[in-house]
């Protein structure tokens, strides 16, 4: 199974996601006649040729939760959306091509399933997709593939998220890895969103696109347009989710992340060591709760909800 897993994932390859990432499960080799091999580049990916004489291939995947489901790995018919029918000829052409069956379980814990899995050994998972975070744990569990042990897996070609590759290794050993098997990692991005009403009607000299093109952007030209935007719409002398605020953010580490501070960076040995705790470290959490404590012009996400 170790081969045909790696095998399959790398020509699994459509627009991505992680929010959700993918992992392998381990288990014994899967059978597989291998008839041609291809050759692989950055440009294009070109599969082997192989027959699994119609072997059920079990993709696990998160489905039915509150948040981050992935809906563009499998679809029951083609449709007339673009995406799903993308998905549909895709999975459709693979099970062509290397002669499978797919058995897609939408789970709303597939980390679990996965792991009650590999205790039992009933072979009731082949692949699993699930948010990073769920999935980690079970590499530690030894119930995952090291990716960089696989067959037919090279991380430095295009549909293989070479940033996550270097970053989620730990002693060059990668149980978790990002490529385009679905849109999922680009749905998890982050971004920041403006009112161009409101920015006019507090600051009509401020142009943002210019500040980036002038590399002016900075968290200071943020800072200042964040507290110059907080009003107390309905007069009740109380700041709520009723009122207008300059900013409202979801987590604080999305922002220290764009203040460039790296919780930790890698040895020599491809060992994670904590490196934010300094001056440099200390002054960016220093700038960042300043402004996150300001209540007349800043709001939590779910405070604005209540």
């Amino acid at each position: 199974m170790k081969r045909f897993l790696s095998f399959f994932l790398v020509i699994l390859t459509m627009a991505s996601a992680v929010a959700c990432r993918t992992s392998v499960i381990g288990g014994d080799e899967t059978r597989g006649t291998e008839t041609d091999a291809g050759e692989t580049s950055s440009a294009e990916y070109v599969p082997p040729v192989r027959d699994f004489d119609g072997e059920s291939f079990k993709v696990v995947f998160r489905y039915g939760t509150v948040a981050y489901d992935i809906d563009d790995i499998f679809v029951e018919e083609a449709g007339d959306n673009v995406v799903s029918q993308a998905v549909y000829n895709r999975n459709s052409r693979l099970e062509r091509n290397f002669n499978i069956v797919f058995d897609f379980n939408l789970n709303a814990n597939p980390t679990q399933y996965t792991r009650t899995d590999a205790l039992t050994n009933d072979g009731m998972v082949d692949v699993v997709s699930d948010q990073m975070t769920a999935l980690f744990p079970l590499g530690a569990e030894d119930a995952l593939y090291n990716w960089n042990d696989l067959d037919y897996v090279d991380m430095e070609n295009s549909w293989w998220d070479q940033n996550a590759a270097n970053e989620l290794s730990i002693l060059n050993k990668l149980y978790v890895a990002v490529c385009n098997v679905s849109l999922s990692a680009f749905a998890g991005a982050r971004f920041i969103y403006y009112n161009k009403d409101i920015l006019q009607e507090i600051d009509r000299d401020v142009n943002v696109y210019q500040l980036v093109n002038d590399n002016e952007w900075t968290f200071d030209s943020f800072s200042s347009i964040v507290k110059k935007a907080g009003s107390d719409l309905n007069g009740d002398n109380a700041m709520d989710g009723n009122d207008r605020y300059g900013l409202m953010y979801e987590h604080p580490l999305y922002q220290l992340v764009g203040l460039g501070l790296l919780l930790s960076e890698k040895n020599s040995d491809d060992i994670p060591e904590l490196t934010c705790i300094n001056s440099t470290g200390e002054k960016k959490l220093s700038t960042l709760t300043g402004l996150l404590s300001d209540r007349l012009n800043v709001i939590f996400c779910e405070d604005a909800w209540k």
